[in-house]
């Protein structure tokens, strides 16, 4: 993605501006200890010490590590011995789990030398379990400790659990086919007439004999995944009777980073991330208990550890980075700006590895502090930026001639170019492209071309002069992924020219610096030859680093630079940028599918019709069947929309998109993102709706963080127009500000349902332990209310959720729009949904002023749709146990099982982070009685709420479920504010599309809510639901900071008692 760099002329900042002092700081690079006198060598001075001054530091920025996580250990085959028992129950434990690998990029190391010593890096593996049911200890975790600045690729990987899966999916698929074919084979022999004793031997033996290849093919499959009892024979492998267990990941494999690995660690990280997750041990043999096998003599090994291959790649990240010839005075100028230790000398490939300088200014605001060892409270903080020393790039060197790529690289990071000039050796002007040329070169290599493989690359630390190899050849060598860094063009820079104290070199100065100003105003073009390259303020500094001479410039212009490059991105650069990924989207992208489509229109062209088509698709029944290029259209159309809005209301230049004029179509929105003018805000609420409107219909796919960038410039906007009034105007509604703060209601209002008087109530734990709750879910499988477990969210402290303001600066204002279900419940008539501002959802609903219907906010990923909000919470540790399966015999399984046996040959998907939903309403809001097919936490930030759940073995004669439906016409997804004829003529045609039938076994056709509230009228109720009030159930009333497990396929019914906010985390 391009992002321009917006900066203000610097004559601005520096004309006039307070004197800066700055001082000398110790380089970040380890400092070599003071060597011991040594002769000193014919060319030594204080700025080129002696060999044993600069040469015990190793640098190295490239290496290559296998990385294993630890398998876990095998279950234990243990039964008890006491006196008087002949043969005691098993009493194995399980196997410990294999130690974990992570990674923690830290500040403070330069190199990756220790890494590349390593080679081959192992986590421990799990012990074996033991007897007496004492489970095995868990392997020692390893931890990889990089440098701030390290890129992490994966090369390839080995997952023996992966594989074990499809082994065993394909073991069940022809298991399932052989039995089909008996089933059907015997249906033919029942119909067939005169069906002889003969012809049945011979599919008896044809019977037989499937079932003893099935047998031999699992032999393979079972004797490496069991452990047997000491003194077991092999041919025991033959006689028992083995359970079929499918392979198990650890919990923890979720959090590992999606595979293939990427991982740009550019900042100090205070928490390790994991990398890869240990195996799981195996089960002791009391799990494999049963009926017929009270004493099972076997035991499940542990799960292999995958295998990583892993490169990391060390770019060094400085503010700025010398570039410029070999001998070109880099090391000496950074010598003179720090105190860095760099070896200087006369002669070419002095610096062989890149250094870094920390240049500390005082009494400058706005940049990083850095305490001082002072203890003068005048000196206690001050303000630094980085410089780093990039070697000489020779001619060539982006065919790594003379190591140009382990030089290049380092200049990917930097945020600002200081091109190094020697005013003394040639044209000034031609040296200064040459170096522009080697950096777009590398740069064009690394975004289209392969450049040369990692295996022929060495990085060994180099001990004298690099040899100049010729140009690698380019086949047989693995692409790079493409910068995600701003392109190296947009960088801003500028020009140090060295030795500018010589007589000779003023015309050669004077040469140049008309050279850059006619760069700067347009007349000459950019060194590079790049016509979206930067050129603004560009400038050039006349220095002589050997004196010390005219360097005091150069801290204030990077000062001034970075200032400016580190504000905030305008909405304009976000509109350009919008567009352009719009206008260029990935040969991957869904989007190309709709291109197929005979009546397709590109969004840029016509973003209303393209909105309608894509909504059309959109409208199909069930949404789960709805393609995703529809849901890639609809994002696109609502985002152009956006743009047009922006640019119209603002006078904004718009680019025109036309197929065969694609290059002027960039080059507007290159013009569109250097925009600088400040922008009015009269127009956001419109641009929320559109925006709001894509994320709740297609989840923004594959713009969410685009999108997410737009409302964040939208907020900083409307706070700095809010910002620009007068003293006056400030007082004044400053006064008004407080004196409505004092009369504003609370987000929630006060008013209640009655509790009911609980009977059969659901028993409490105080913030149980991982273990405690797996061992409910998987013995007990009964519902929990979990307490004190979730008050360390800020959602419950520092940034609660109860506040009205909070929410409100949240929503812009209470702009953003919200999906509200209009009525009591969702299975009654007249029910419907309206997407409105979440403002009016609480002025109308959480707070009703009138006699309108029940509103509430169910069901709905609003942390996903506002992502500040999901900072506020945390994913609970038990969603990341491994739960178990639907029981046997309730209606999840069963209908589990005839979708298994209808898709057999589809694959299975499995949910990798557990699906959050949010509840905001207020007191009356029903849930009415139903289940759903994930395991569910269900946490009470604000408010209270009363749950009643009955088992999934509840008969259904007992329950009464509902069966297929046909989609009840309840209302509409209707909007509060201006709807066109062409939405309503859209939902008409959409409407006309859904006729047919939904599955609403789900819920119950009981009306508890009424049963609930009119106990005196029980002989009603069963007369109406036979059966139903003599069921068994359990209760609760949750409140603030509480939380309840339901377990899969559990019916429950919520009611409200107070107004506030519920999570439901869903996880299978």
């Amino acid at each position: 993605m391009c992002r321009c760099h917006r900066l203000r002329p610097l004559s601005r900042s520096l004309r006039g501006s307070t004197p800066i002092t700055w001082t000398r700081f110790t380089s970040t690079a380890p400092t070599p200890p003071t060597p011991t006198p040594t002769p000193t060598l014919e060319n030594s001075t204080h700025l080129n010490p002696s060999p044993d001054d600069y040469s015990r530091f190793i640098f190295q920025d490239k290496c290559r590590a296998t990385v294993w996580a630890g398998s876990g250990g095998a279950g234990c085959v243990s039964f008890l011995r006491e006196k008087y028992i002949e043969e005691g129950p098993p009493n194995g434990g399980d196997g410990g789990t294999g130690g974990n690998v992570y990674i923690q990029a830290v500040e403070g190391l330069t190199s990756l030398h220790k890494l590349a010593r390593r080679g081959i890096i192992k986590a421990g593996r799990g012990r074996n379990g033991q007897g007496k049911n004492k489970g095995g200890r868990r392997g020692e975790d390893v931890l990889l400790q990089v440098p701030v600045g390290t890129v992490v690729r994966e090369i390839s990987r080995y997952d023996p659990v992966t594989e074990e899966e499809a082994r065993f999916r394909e073991e069940r698929k022809l298991r399932r086919r052989r039995q089909r074919e008996k089933d059907l084979q015997a249906a033919r022999r029942k119909e067939e007439e005169g069906y002889g004793d003969a012809d049945e031997q011979a599919e008896d033996r044809h019977g037989l004999q499937l079932n003893e290849d099935e047998g031999e093919e699992d032999f393979a499959l079972r004797r490496d995944r069991w452990v047997l009892y000491p003194g077991a024979k092999p041919s025991d492998f033959w006689t028992m009777a083995f359970p079929r267990s499918p392979p198990r990941r650890p919990a923890q494999a979720m959090l590992e980073p999606a595979a293939p690995i990427y991982l740009d660690l550019f900042r100090h990280m205070d928490k390790p991330l994991l990398l890869a997750a240990g195996a799981v041990g195996g089960f002791g043999n009391p799990h494999f208990v049963t009926q017929s096998a009270g004493r099972p003599k076997f035991a499940a090994r542990g799960e292999g550890g995958k295998k990583l291959e892993l490169d990391f790649e060390l770019k060094l990240l400085a503010d700025v980075a010398l570039v410029g010839k070999p001998n070109a005075g880099k090391s000496t100028l950074l010598r003179s700006l720090t105190n860095s230790r760099t070896r200087v000398g006369n002669w070419e490939f002095t610096t062989l590895s890149p250094h870094i300088g920390t240049v500390v200014l005082d009494n400058h605001k706005g940049r990083p502090l850095v305490e001082s060892s002072s203890p003068s409270s005048s000196s206690s903080s001050r303000p630094n930026f980085t410089i780093a020393d990039i070697p000489g790039l020779v001619e060539d060197a982006h065919l790594d001639r003379g190591l140009g790529l382990g030089f290049l690289r380092h200049i990917e990071r930097a945020g600002i170019l200081a091109f190094v000039i020697d005013l003394s050796r040639g044209d000034p002007i031609a040296g200064l492209k040459g170096l522009w040329h080697e950096l777009g070169e590398y740069e064009r290599f690394r975004e289209e071309g392969p450049i040369q493989s990692d295996e022929s690359l060495d990085w060994r630390p180099s001990d004298g002069l690099p040899e100049l190899r010729d140009p690698p050849s380019s086949s047989g060598g693995s692409t790079l992924p493409p910068l995600a860094l701003p392109p190296i063009h947009t960088k801003p820079w500028f020009v140090v020219a060295t030795k500018a104290d010589l007589e000779h070199t003023q015309e050669q100065f004077h040469a140049l610096e008309s050279y850059l100003k006619n760069v700067e105003t347009g007349v000459e073009p950019h060194p590079g030859g790049y016509d979206e390259g930067w050129r603004e303020s560009v400038t050039v500094l006349p220095v002589s680093a050997i004196r010390g001479e005219g360097v005091g410039g150069i801290p204030r212009l990077v000062v001034d630079l970075l200032d400016s490059i580190h504000s905030e991105m305008t909405l304009q650069a976000l509109l350009a940028e919008t567009l352009s990924s719009i206008a260029t989207p990935s040969a991957a992208d869904p989007i190309l599918q709709c291109r197929q489509d005979a009546t397709y229109v590109h969004p840029l062209l016509d973003p209303d019709a393209a909105l309608q088509h894509a909504d059309a698709n959109l409208r199909v029944f069930p949404f789960k069947d709805v393609q995703p290029c529809w849901r890639r259209l609809y994002t696109d159309a609502s985002l152009v929309k956006a743009c047009q809005l922006i640019c119209s209301e603002c006078r904004l230049e718009y680019p025109v998109w036309k197929d065969e004029e694609e290059e002027e179509y960039m080059r507007t929105c290159e013009r569109l993102g250097r925009d600088d003018r400040v922008l009015t805000t009269a127009w956001v609420s419109s641009v929320v709706q559109l925006l709001d409107r894509a994320l709740i219909m297609t989840g923004g796919m594959m713009r969410e963080e685009l999108i997410e960038r737009i409302f964040f410039s939208l907020e900083t906007l409307s706070e700095t127009n809010d910002s620009d009034k007068s003293t006056e105007e400030e007082e004044e509604e400053g006064m008004c500000r407080m004196k409505k703060r004092k009369l504003s209601p609370p987000m929630f209002p006060p008013d209640s349902s009655p509790p009911p008087c609980l009977q059969f109530e659901i028993p409490r734990l105080a913030a149980p332990s991982f273990e405690t709750v797996e061992k409910h879910m998987h013995t007990q499988r009964t519902p929990l209310v979990i307490t004190g477990a979730f008050e360390h969210w800020p959602a419950l402290s520092d940034r609660p959720w109860s506040s009205r303001e909070y929410w409100m600066k949240q929503t812009l204002g209470g702009q953003r729009l919200v999906p509200v279900e209009i009525g009591r419940s969702y299975t009654d008539e007249g029910w419907g949904q309206q997407i409105m501002p979440f403002g009016e959802f609480v002025d109308n609903y959480l707070w009703r002023h009138t006699d309108s219907q029940t509103g509430y906010m169910a069901q709905h990923d609003l942390l996903a749709q506002i992502p500040a909000l999901r900072r506020d919470i945390a994913v609970p540790d038990y969603c990341f146990i491994d739960p178990p399966k639907p029981e046997i015999g309730t209606p999840l399984y069963l209908k589990r099982e005839r979708q298994e046996a209808e898709e057999e040959e589809e694959e299975e998907e499995e949910e990798v982070d557990p699906i959050i939903n949010t509840w905001i309403g207020p007191a009356w809001t029903i849930s009415p009685l139903h289940h759903d097919p994930y395991h569910n936490i269900l946490v009470q930030v604000v408010g209270a709420k009363y749950i009643r759940l009955y088992s999934p073995h509840t008969p259904a004669s007992q329950i009464y479920p509902r069966g297929m439906e046909k989609p009840g016409k309840h209302g509409s997804e209707s909007e509060s504010e201006g709807e066109t004829k062409t939405d309503s003529e859209t939902k008409t045609e959409s409407e006309n599309k859904t006729e047919g039938e939904v599955d609403m076994s789900n819920t119950s056709q009981v009306d508890l809510a009424s049963i609930e509230l009119s106990p005196a009228e029980s002989e009603q109720w069963d007369a109406q639901w036979p059966g139903f009030m003599q069921a068994e159930y359990v209760e609760t009333v949750l409140r603030e900071g509480d939380a309840l497990y339901i377990p899969v396929g559990w019916w429950h019914y919520v009611r409200g008692l107070r107004g506030g906010v519920s999570l439901s985390f869903w996880w299978n």
